[in-house]
C-alpha cells in the first residue's frame, strides 16, 4: 500500500454507504466496483473530492473499489455487512 496515495474510503466494513474522500478536487474521478463474480457498478464524477456511494442494495460479501484519477489507479478491498 502507498502510504501517500491521495484516498481515504471509509467505513470498511461497511453495511449501506461507503464514502471516498480525495485529498483535493480532481477534474475526473472514475470509479468500478466488482465482486468476486465481475462487474457491479461503475460511475464518472467531475470536479469532486468527496464521493459517498449508496450501496445497501449490494448482497453481503467483498468488493474491490478501483479509483481512478489522473491517469492513475487505486485499489480498495472493502467488506460489505447485513445492516
Amino acid at each position: 500500500d502507498d502510504i501517500n496515495q491521495p484516498i481515504l474510503i471509509s467505513p470498511n466494513p461497511f453495511t449501506d454507504h461507503f464514502t471516498i474522500k480525495l485529498d483535493k478536487a480532481y477534474a475526473n474521478v472514475y470509479i468500478a466496483i466488482s465482486n468476486l463474480y465481475g462487474g457491479v457498478d461503475s460511475m464518472k464524477f467531475n470536479d469532486t473530492n468527496n464521493i459517498t456511494y449508496m450501496a445497501g442494495y449490494l448482497p453481503i460479501g467483498f468488493y474491490l473499489v478501483r479509483v481512478y484519477i489522473d491517469k492513475k489507479y487505486y485499489d480498495f478491498k472493502l467488506l460489505k455487512v447485513k445492516n
